[in-house]
């Protein structure tokens, strides 16, 4: 069950996660695995992480692993690990569940694939409510699609060129006014003027 968090609240640091390099084993990143059953082994499995990926982390995860431009503005989903300690990574073209039941609000362009923000309309914190927002995903979902929990909503894109990360799944957490406009659901405005309305994505994942 999703509960509305205090975003003053919800922060994270490099610090408190590189000691333990796997994420916690939540009910999103279950219904993650479940998807996508058909392509992984018989076997129990973790998701793994990379210092990185992680919401406000300062350093890439990947090729030269330097300095970001920005703190990180969500949580990187790819790996995952058995008991042994191997490491698998989800493909691309793997599916993508919703978080919770919701409304496809806004699609747009981004970096590597498409951005999709689905509005969970019945969680709300004053005049704002929770949006989960999926990157570098394709989707043929239109705008206005609702979604349950669980139910596929996109799959990871191909991503291609150099000192480039493997298709990954990006998810953020944002509180959002209902009745903002249109041509701010992109990637400009989230790293620019909507910046802090970004939270840490994993206290939603249970």
């Amino acid at each position: 069950m999703i509960q509305p968090i205090n975003p003053e609240t919800t922060s994270s640091s490099e610090e408190n996660r590189t000691e333990k390099h796997s994420l916690p084993h939540t009910g999103y990143l279950a219904q993650i695995i479940h998807l996508n059953q058909a392509a992984l082994p018989l076997e129990q499995l973790v998701f793994h992480y990379e210092p990185g990926m992680g919401f406000n982390d300062s350093g890439k995860w990947w090729g030269d692993k330097a300095r970001r431009s920005t703190p990180h503005e969500g949580l990187d989903i790819l790996y995952l690990k058995n008991r042994s300690g191997t490491i698998i990574r989800l493909k691309e073209g793997a599916p993508i569940p919703a978080l919770a039941d919701g409304t496809l609000m806004h699609t747009a362009d981004d970096f590597h694939g498409q951005t999709l923000f689905v509005g969970h309309l019945d969680l709300r914190q004053g005049k704002n409510i929770l949006f989960s927002i999926y990157a570098h995903t394709m989707t043929d979902l239109r705008r206005g699609t609702p979604v349950k929990m669980g139910e596929k909503i996109a799959a990871i894109s191909t991503i291609s060129g150099t000192n480039t990360p493997p298709g990954h799944l990006h998810l953020s957490m944002a509180w959002l006014p209902a009745d903002s406009p249109r041509h701010l659901f992109n990637w400009g405005a989230l790293c620019g003027p909507m910046r802090r309305s970004l939270i840490d994505p994993m206290p939603f994942l249970d």
